[in-house]
This record gives C-alpha cells, structure tokens and sequence, in this order.
C-alpha cells in the first residue's frame, strides 16, 4: 500500500482497495487467527482511514464521498475498535456532516485511549502541578507530534477545552517552538476567558512567527487583531505589559 501514497485521487484509491484486498487474504489464512488489536488488525484499520481520508479530501466531490467515507471508517472500526487513528478520522467526518455529538464520542474515545486525564487530575489532587503532571507522560507511548496538534483543533472545534489545553500543554513541553500551537493554545483561552494565558500565548506566537518564518501570515494577522483588542480594552497597557485585570472578563 505504499504506491498509494505516491498517487492522486483514483490511483490511490485504487491501490489502497488492492491492499486491503491482498490483506484480508492473509488475514484469513494467517495462524494464530489475527483479532482485534493485532498487527493485522491495526493495519486493515490504517488501511481504510487512509481511504476515508481520501473520500474527504481528493475525492470529495465524488457522488458518494459522504457515504463511501461513513462505510470504510465503520469498516476500520470493526477492525480494530481502539484505533486512535480511525476514531479521530470518525470525529472529522462527523464534524464535516455537522453531527458534533457523534464527533464528540468519536474524539473522546479517541483521546482516552492515550491522554489519561483522571491520571493526570490525581496526580494533581496528591500536589503536582498540572504542568508536572502532563510532564510525566510517556513520550513513547504518545501518537505523533503532528497527530495530537489535529487533535487539539477537532477538540477545539468541538468546545472541549479542557482536554485541548491539556493536548496543547504536553505539545508545548515536547516543543515550544511551534508557532500553531502557542496560537490555538492562546485562542483557546481566549474563549475560556482565561485573558492573562491567551494575551501571553498569543505574543509568543507572534514572536515566534517572526523566529520561525512562519509562512501563514493570516494566523498572524489574527494574533495582531486579538491583541489590538486586547490593548483598546484595556488589558494590555500602553508599554506592553499586562494590566493587573487582564484575567477578568473583557468589558462587551
């Protein structure tokens, strides 16, 4: 299935429907008999999202995008029930069919099975700090980077900002020189209300738009307004620092 990355459109459509082909060939004759969980099963799960993704992107102006996406991420599912990667897939097509509350099932599943947040609120009850604690994470046994930066922003859209904040912490930690990151992170306090963390989210953005040659200059024409607001409210004093009530709520 690896030719299938390396074409558009049909042409990947059509080796990725020849590899799950071959695939569950081999599945059928493999002993021990492969179940949920297994390298088999990941990778027919990995196989269909990957078709899914295409019905959502080159292909979604086919006839039957929308139902041929809904099949092969069920299909991927059936494969493999725990698959981050299908479920998050899921919670994008929903999102996509407007359906939040099925993309919210789809990405908490998805998000419980490698951001332990009860681990993370007890370690904060016996005295650490959620910063401590979302530190003591394994690395290892998280999904990749640029995985969890497309988690925080389905669980952004879907107004779960607790959960974002603590995906968007952890990525600070791993890297904090990622310009998206420090901007969701600051757009989501922004909308919690949280003044003081968005306005100091937010300028290390900006600075690091600069640093980094960051090439999206409509993010950081975003950041700019945002601060423009902030400082006409008040929040932001005329030398730049923050004013003492920058954590209340911005006057309407």
């Amino acid at each position: 299935m690896m030719l299938a990355m390396l074409y558009p459109g049909t042409q990947s459509l059509a080796f990725y429907e020849k590899g799950v082909s071959v695939l569950k060939f081999d599945m059928s004759t493999a002993l021990p008999t492969p179940v949920a969980g297994d390298d088999w099963s990941i990778s027919l799960a990995s196989a269909y999202t990957s078709i899914a993704e295409l019905y959502m992107t080159d292909l979604c102006m086919e006839a039957k995008a929308e139902s041929e996406c809904k099949r092969v991420l069920q299909l991927a599912v059936e494969a493999d029930p725990e698959n981050i990667e299908a479920l998050q897939t899921f919670a994008s097509y929903y999102i996509s069919a407007c359906d939040k509350d099925q993309a919210r099932q789809a990405i908490a599943k998805s998000v419980s099975l490698w951001l332990k947040v009860e681990e993370i609120e007890k370690l904060k009850a016996g005295g650490l700090t959620e910063e401590e604690a979302i530190g003591g994470m394994d690395t290892e046994s998280l999904p990749s980077y640029e995985f969890r930066i497309n988690t925080a922003r389905i669980l952004s859209e879907l107004e779960m900002y607790k959960e974002a904040l603590l995906v968007l912490s952890r990525l600070e930690k791993e890297d904090d020189e990622v310009v998206e990151v420090w901007y969701m992170h600051g757009i989501v306090a922004q909308l919690i209300q949280d003044h003081t963390t968005a306005i100091e989210c937010l300028r290390e953005a900006e600075k690091l738009f600069v640093k980094t040659g960051c090439p999206d200059h409509e993010v950081l024409s975003h950041i700019k307004s945002i601060l423009e607001t902030y400082e006409k409210e008040g929040l932001i004093n005329s030398d730049g620092s923050l004013n003492a009530d920058a954590g209340e709520d911005m006057s309407e």
